[in-house]
Parts: C-alpha cells; structure tokens; sequence
C-alpha cells in the first residue's frame, strides 16, 4: 500500500482573507454577544483589531511571495506592499484616535 501524499498548503492569499474574516468576526461576535463586553471593550478592541487583521494578511503575503518566483514572486510582493500600506495606515489612525 502506498502512502496518500501530503495535501498542498493554502495560498497565502486564502490564508490571508480567512485570517481577516476570523479575527474581525470572532471579536464582532464577542463584542455583540456579552453586554458587559460590548459596552466596556467594543470600542477599544477595534482598535486593535484592524490592525491585527491587515498586519496577518501582509505577513501572509510575504510568505506567498518567498515561495514563488519571477514574475509571481512581483505580484505577491505588490500586493502586499499595499495591505501592509493598509496595515500602516490603520496604526497611524488608531494612534490619532487613541491620542485625541
């Protein structure tokens, strides 16, 4: 008997869109579902979690691009230029926030 091969690993783009969806909805749903939750954290955990969600998926997308080559490797480092862009820009405007 010969053993089953290995299944192939998500692209990084797949890992990347449901990291964003997880850690948004799971923390939308915790702040929805616990009324003590909602009115003391809803808020703040935004903050930190738009952040988090742009950041995994610019670090998903550095992976893609170090497993690909020529003309892939381009697309995949383009594309997450501009969600670490995203990343950044999120940061900054949760600093604005925070700060006042």
């Amino acid at each position: 008997m010969t053993d089953p091969k290995p299944a192939a690993p998500l692209p990084a783009a797949v890992v990347a869109l449901i990291w964003a969806v997880l850690t948004i909805t799971l923390a939308g749903a915790v702040a929805l579902a616990v009324p003590a939750v909602r009115d003391a954290y809803a808020i703040p955990l935004g903050y930190v979690l738009y952040p988090l969600a742009a950041g995994g998926a610019a670090v998903a997308l550095v992976i893609s691009a170090r497993r690909s080559s020529g003309r892939e490797r381009l697309a995949w480092v383009t594309i997450g230029l501009g969600v670490g862009g995203w990343a950044l820009g999120e940061c900054i405007w949760q600093g604005y926030i925070i700060g006042g």
